[in-house]
Parts: structure tokens; C-alpha cells; sequence
């Protein structure tokens, strides 16, 4: 998912990243980078129902009551004391019956989400993830992808993540002779993916054709869980600065 932030939406983070970056509990909030993503895919899709794992002291939910539609609401999960007090404490009383705060890690949710972010821990299973739902990851968060990448393909679907990172920051540290020195400092970035239907090759569709009910399946996620670890394999590599050179292509069971 191909996402390219205009200079509104640039605005848009810098008010609110300078507005939570002096409260209490701000050391781990979304950077003003991430929240340009976010804004440009609150601002090229139509969103309706959101989840938010880990809102933390609430710059991402506000950002979200703040730029979506009034009749939108916003689920979050948030376990610590500290955070959801603050996150009440900083979201504006006008936004509180458009936000529903789950207190534990994974609560049990029966419906799927239009957008779902991934700031915190979340459920073992990505059942709140549909087709055409797109997944937000603010940082890396290796083993949440993972998991959902794993967990779609159970279902014949794949979330097709897109890894965006800013350039490194010089910043001067001071060596043991207390002598300045440049350095890159690393800043966070974010994943955005939209969820989709894996696409099978003729020979999968052929063999699906003319087995049982049964055996469809098993072949289904066969081939579904080899198109996942293509998928986390490639990950891995733009994490680890090489490149992919070719499209990641179904493998034919």
C-alpha cells in the first residue's frame, strides 16, 4: 500500500506531536513521521470503525477523534493505570462517547475493523483484520507482523505491508574524552499494509477444483502460509538494508 503524505498532513502531525510531546508519559508516543502516514490514510480512505492496540497517553487516538468523521468511533486497548488515566486526562471531554477503552491486552472483539493500528500487544489471532481492512504499525513490531501475516493466512489472505522509514537524524555524542562526535541517530518509522485475498495460480486453482471440501482446505493454506513466509522473508531483508529484486510471486503447491 503506496502511501505519499502531502504538506496538510505534515500540519496536521506537527500540531499534535508538539501538543502530546510535553505531557507527562510522551518518551514513547508516534513520531511526527508516522502520523503523517497515518494522516494521509485517514485522508485517502474511507474509515468507519477503528481499533487501537496500545493507545498509551492517547496521541494516536486523539489524532484519529481529531481528523475522522463525527460518527466515528474509536475502540482502543490500553492495561496500564498510568496510561489510561492520562489518556483520559488529555483526550477533550467533547471526544469521550466516541472512544471506547478496553482495559486488558487482547479483549474479545467479534467484529473486523475498516483501520487497525498496532502500538502495543495484541491478540494471538488476527481476527479483527477483514479484507480490504488496513493495518497501521507504528515502529517494527517484528513479531506482531508476523503473527498477523501468519494468522490472515489461515484465511486465505495476506496484509501487503509496505515499510516506511525516515532518513537518519546526525546527532553529536560525547566520547570518554568528552570531545564531540557526529553520529546517526535511527527514528522511528511505520508499516502500513492493506488486507487482501491471496492470489492462487492456476495449477492451485485447478487442484482446489477437483479435491474434496477437506482437502481444499489443507491445500488452501498450504499455499498460503508459502506465500506469508515469502512475504516475512522479504520483510526481513529491508529491515536488514538489502532489497528485493524481483516481485514476491505465489509458490504453486
Amino acid at each position: 500500500m503506496q502511501i505519499k503524505p502531502t504538506f496538510g498532513d505534515w500540519r496536521a502531525a506537527q500540531d499534535v506531536h508538539k501538543r502530546f510531546s510535553r505531557k507527562i508519559g510522551s518518551a514513547h508516543i508516534a513520531t511526527q513521521f508516522a502520523l503523517r502516514h497515518l494522516s494521509s490514510v485517514l485522508r485517502t480512505t474511507e474509515i468507519r470503525s477503528v481499533l487501537e492496540f496500545g493507545a498509551g497517553i492517547g496521541n494516536i487516538s486523539y489524532f484519529l477523534l481529531r481528523n475522522l468523521p463525527g460518527n466515528v468511533k474509536i475502540e482502543c486497548t490500553e492495561h496500564s493505570d498510568f496510561c489510561r488515566a492520562q489518556l483520559l486526562h488529555n483526550i477533550p471531554s467533547e471526544f469521550y462517547e466516541r472512544l471506547i477503552i478496553h482495559e486488558t491486552k487482547t479483549p474479545t472483539l467479534k467484529k473486523q475493523f475498516d483501520l487497525v493500528i498496532v502500538d502495543g500487544s495484541l491478540s494471538r489471532d488476527a481476527h479483527f483484520l477483514g479484507d480490504g481492512s488496513i493495518c497501521f504499525v507504528e515502529g517494527s513490531r517484528n513479531v506482531a507482523r508476523d503473527m498477523i501475516q501468519h494468522s490472515l493466512a489461515e484465511r486465505g489472505l495476506i496484509c501487503d505491508f509496505v515499510n516506511y522509514t525516515p532518513r537518519r537524524r546526525i546527532v553529536w555524542r560525547m566520547t570518554r574524552f568528552h570531545i564531540p562526535r557526529p553520529a546517526l541517530k535511527a527514528v522511528k518509522g511505520c508499516w502500513i499494509g492493506r488486507v487482501t485475498a491471496i492470489p492462487c495460480s492456476n495449477a492451485s486453482s485447478r487442484a482446489r477444483k477437483g479435491a474434496t471440501p477437506s482437502a481444499r482446505t489443507d491445500l488452501h493454506r498450504t499455499h498460503a502460509g508459502s506465500v506469508a513466509r515469502q512475504l516475512v522473508l522479504a520483510n526481513a531483508m529491508v529491515e536488514l538494508g538489502g532489497s528485493v529484486s524481483s516481485p514476491i510471486m505465489p509458490i504453486s503447491d
